[in-house]
Parts: structure tokens; sequence; C-alpha cells
């Protein structure tokens, strides 16, 4: 029922903010060190009359952040679901920060130590770190580029060996978004 409830807000916040382009908000300091856990939804539990993107930013703020702090890991359907989803409320936000640090961090670090855990991580990883880019700077950082997406898929190739150099001019465009 959380994974609905995420992925259900995940698509309406894009949709509202297109609608709604003003409705960007500030930093509420929902942080690693200080985020309480959603908690388990009720059958029973009111129904807001109203959209507030406020508290849905706070809500997946606390269940991305909730999620890597007890689960230490990354998940399809809690942080890269995030990072699709946050930066169209706002990127500016500590909680942002620490999701997509923590996302970096398991391509640099973890792919590079133990590999990726399964061969859809690698490609939920790009995609979402790619979109995250566009999002949020418009250009595609160096953690997500092909070069270190290959290297988690193939450990023991490097990425120029597996022909997927991201020093080409192919890999140094801008992305721009609609």
């Amino acid at each position: 029922m959380r994974t609905v409830m995420l992925l259900t807000v995940s698509f309406l916040i894009p949709c509202w903010c297109v609608c709604n382009p003003a409705a960007v908000f500030a930093d509420d300091g929902v942080t690693l060190e200080s985020v309480i856990a959603p908690g388990p939804h009720q059958a029973d539990e009111p129904v807001a009359k109203e959209v507030s993107l406020e508290k849905a930013a706070h809500f997946l703020d606390s269940a991305a952040l909730t999620w890597q702090k007890d689960r230490k890991c990354f998940t399809c359907h809690t942080n890269f679901a995030y990072l699709y989803a946050r930066p169209a409320i706002s990127a500016d936000t500590t909680a942002h920060t620490q999701v997509r640090a923590f996302a970096e961090e398991l391509v640099q670090t973890r792919w590079a130590n133990e590999g990726p855990r399964w061969d859809a991580e690698v490609v939920a990883a790009a995609a979402a770190l790619a979109f995250n880019d566009a999002a949020t700077t418009g250009t595609l950082h160096a953690t997500s580029q092909p070069r270190w997406i290959a290297c988690g898929r193939c450990k023991q190739k490097t990425a120029d060996s597996a022909g997927l150099s991201a020093t080409g001019p192919r890999w140094n465009r801008t992305i721009t978004t609609a």
C-alpha cells in the first residue's frame, strides 16, 4: 500500500506543478538526522479536502530518508521514484541533496567495491540520475554518465574497454527539458 501511495504522489506532484508553476516550497527541515517515519496508512484515516504540495513533499522526503536511514539501500519504489518526483516541487532541500548523494555513493562506491545487486538496479540508477539531472541542473552529472553505469554493470571491464567511454561528444551534451 505504501508503494502505491508513493508512486501516486510521485505522479501527481509533477502534474500539479505543471498546472501550478508557482507551487515551489522551501526546505522544511527534514534531514537524514531528523527524519520521522511517516508511519503506516490506516484504512479509516480521513481523506484530505484539498491537495497540499507541502504535505506531499514532506511525505516524499520522510519516506525516502526513512528508507535510506533504516534499510541503507536504494530502491526503485522509494528512492529512485523520489529522484524523479522531488525536483518537480523543489530540489533545493537538504533531503533531496542527501538522497541524491546516497544515489551517487551507490554508483561510485558500492558498485566499485561490490557491484550492483541486480541488472535492473543499473538501469534504474542510470534513468533516475539522468532524469534528476535534467530536472535540476540541465547537465548530465559525472556520476550519471555511462562510464560509471558501465563500471557498475561490468565490474571486471572498464567502461572504455566496454565501448562506453563518456569522453566522446555524445555524452557531453547539455540535457534540455521541455
